[in-house]
Protein backbone atom coordinates (compact mmCIF):
# COMPACT_ATOMS: atom_id res chain seq x y z
CA UNK A 1 0.00 0.00 0.00
CA UNK A 2 1.66 3.61 -1.21
CA UNK A 3 1.27 6.34 1.27
CA UNK A 4 -0.25 9.31 0.45
CA UNK A 5 1.11 12.84 0.56
CA UNK A 6 -0.68 15.70 3.14
CA UNK A 7 -2.57 17.83 1.36
CA UNK A 8 -1.09 21.18 0.81
CA UNK A 9 -1.71 24.58 3.30
CA UNK A 10 -3.77 26.93 1.55
CA UNK A 11 -1.59 28.83 -1.49
CA UNK A 12 -1.19 32.30 -1.45
CA UNK A 13 1.06 33.67 -4.56
CA UNK A 14 2.95 36.54 -2.91
CA UNK A 15 5.43 39.00 -4.86
CA UNK A 16 6.53 41.65 -2.42
CA UNK A 17 7.58 41.64 1.18
CA UNK A 18 4.84 43.84 2.13
CA UNK A 19 1.91 41.17 0.88
CA UNK A 20 4.38 38.43 2.59
CA UNK A 21 4.03 40.40 5.95
CA UNK A 22 0.41 40.75 5.59
CA UNK A 23 -0.53 37.06 4.46
CA UNK A 24 1.67 35.81 7.25
CA UNK A 25 -0.01 38.12 10.37
CA UNK A 26 -3.54 36.70 8.87
CA UNK A 27 -2.22 32.80 9.18
CA UNK A 28 -0.67 33.88 12.42
CA UNK A 29 -3.95 35.39 13.91
CA UNK A 30 -5.73 32.22 12.63
CA UNK A 31 -3.06 29.94 13.64
CA UNK A 32 -3.25 28.36 10.03
CA UNK A 33 -0.42 27.37 8.38
CA UNK A 34 0.20 28.77 4.86
CA UNK A 35 2.17 28.19 1.68
CA UNK A 36 3.61 31.23 0.19
CA UNK A 37 4.18 31.09 -3.51
CA UNK A 38 6.41 32.74 -5.85
CA UNK A 39 5.05 33.10 -9.18
CA UNK A 40 6.89 32.41 -12.13
CA UNK A 41 7.19 36.33 -13.04
CA UNK A 42 8.47 37.47 -9.42
CA UNK A 43 10.70 34.07 -9.41
CA UNK A 44 12.64 35.42 -12.57
CA UNK A 45 13.08 38.65 -10.79
CA UNK A 46 13.96 37.74 -7.35
CA UNK A 47 15.15 34.25 -7.81
CA UNK A 48 14.71 31.61 -5.35
CA UNK A 49 17.11 32.50 -2.17
CA UNK A 50 15.28 35.96 -2.29
CA UNK A 51 11.99 34.47 -1.62
CA UNK A 52 13.27 32.11 0.98
CA UNK A 53 14.45 34.72 2.91
CA UNK A 54 11.45 36.72 2.44
CA UNK A 55 9.20 34.05 3.35
CA UNK A 56 11.60 32.97 6.55
CA UNK A 57 11.70 37.24 7.71
CA UNK A 58 7.63 37.14 7.43
CA UNK A 59 7.33 33.50 10.04
CA UNK A 60 10.18 35.46 11.69
CA UNK A 61 8.22 38.52 12.11
CA UNK A 62 4.82 36.58 12.71
CA UNK A 63 5.13 33.58 14.13
CA UNK A 64 3.26 31.73 11.62
CA UNK A 65 3.95 28.39 10.31
CA UNK A 66 4.55 29.22 6.50
CA UNK A 67 6.02 26.78 3.84
CA UNK A 68 7.45 28.38 0.74
CA UNK A 69 7.11 27.33 -2.55
CA UNK A 70 8.31 28.98 -6.06
CA UNK A 71 7.21 28.43 -9.55
CA UNK A 72 10.22 27.51 -12.04
CA UNK A 73 7.99 27.28 -15.16
CA UNK A 74 9.90 25.69 -17.91
CA UNK A 75 13.34 26.42 -15.90
CA UNK A 76 15.18 23.35 -14.49
CA UNK A 77 18.50 25.48 -12.90
CA UNK A 78 15.71 27.76 -11.24
CA UNK A 79 13.88 24.39 -9.94
CA UNK A 80 17.19 23.07 -8.70
CA UNK A 81 18.01 26.35 -6.82
CA UNK A 82 15.02 26.13 -5.50
CA UNK A 83 15.06 22.74 -4.21
CA UNK A 84 19.14 23.17 -3.05
CA UNK A 85 17.39 26.36 -1.03
CA UNK A 86 15.08 24.05 1.04
CA UNK A 87 11.77 25.40 -0.35
CA UNK A 88 8.72 23.17 0.07
CA UNK A 89 6.91 23.25 -3.46
CA UNK A 90 8.87 24.00 -6.43
CA UNK A 91 6.49 23.91 -9.71
CA UNK A 92 8.14 22.94 -12.60
CA UNK A 93 6.32 22.62 -16.10
CA UNK A 94 9.42 21.50 -18.56
CA UNK A 95 10.09 17.80 -19.77
CA UNK A 96 8.37 15.03 -17.94
CA UNK A 97 11.36 12.78 -17.73
CA UNK A 98 13.09 16.19 -16.32
CA UNK A 99 9.97 16.69 -14.36
CA UNK A 100 10.55 13.24 -12.49
CA UNK A 101 14.31 13.61 -11.64
CA UNK A 102 13.58 16.70 -10.00
CA UNK A 103 10.42 14.92 -8.20
CA UNK A 104 12.64 11.95 -7.15
CA UNK A 105 14.78 14.67 -5.75
CA UNK A 106 12.56 16.68 -3.84
CA UNK A 107 11.09 13.70 -2.28
CA UNK A 108 14.42 12.28 -0.98
CA UNK A 109 14.81 15.74 1.10
CA UNK A 110 10.88 15.63 1.96
CA UNK A 111 10.48 18.59 -0.48
CA UNK A 112 7.44 18.39 -3.24
CA UNK A 113 7.77 18.99 -7.18
CA UNK A 114 4.75 19.71 -9.12
CA UNK A 115 3.66 19.85 -12.79
CA UNK A 116 1.10 22.36 -12.48
CA UNK A 117 0.22 25.39 -9.86
CA UNK A 118 -2.50 24.50 -7.09
CA UNK A 119 -5.05 26.36 -6.47
CA UNK A 120 -4.19 29.47 -4.56
CA UNK A 121 -5.12 33.05 -4.01
CA UNK A 122 -3.38 35.63 -5.76
CA UNK A 123 -3.10 39.20 -3.52
CA UNK A 124 -1.69 41.28 -6.30
CA UNK A 125 -4.18 44.44 -6.89
CA UNK A 126 -7.31 43.11 -4.26
CA UNK A 127 -8.64 46.02 -2.90
CA UNK A 128 -9.06 44.54 0.90
CA UNK A 129 -5.50 42.08 1.21
CA UNK A 130 -6.51 41.32 4.53
CA UNK A 131 -9.88 40.24 4.33
CA UNK A 132 -9.55 37.92 1.14
CA UNK A 133 -6.70 36.54 2.80
CA UNK A 134 -8.62 35.36 5.74
CA UNK A 135 -11.58 34.11 3.97
CA UNK A 136 -9.15 32.23 1.68
CA UNK A 137 -7.12 30.64 4.65
CA UNK A 138 -10.46 30.19 6.83
CA UNK A 139 -12.62 28.43 4.14
CA UNK A 140 -9.20 25.65 3.53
Amino acid sequence: MTQSRPLLPPVVAVTSPTTARIVARCAAELARPALLLCPQEAAAFGGPAWFRELVDAAARQSGAQLFAGLDAGSDAGVAVEALHLRLDVVIFSGPKGATERLQRSGENLGQRVLAKMPSALHVTGRDNLEAACRAWLEQR
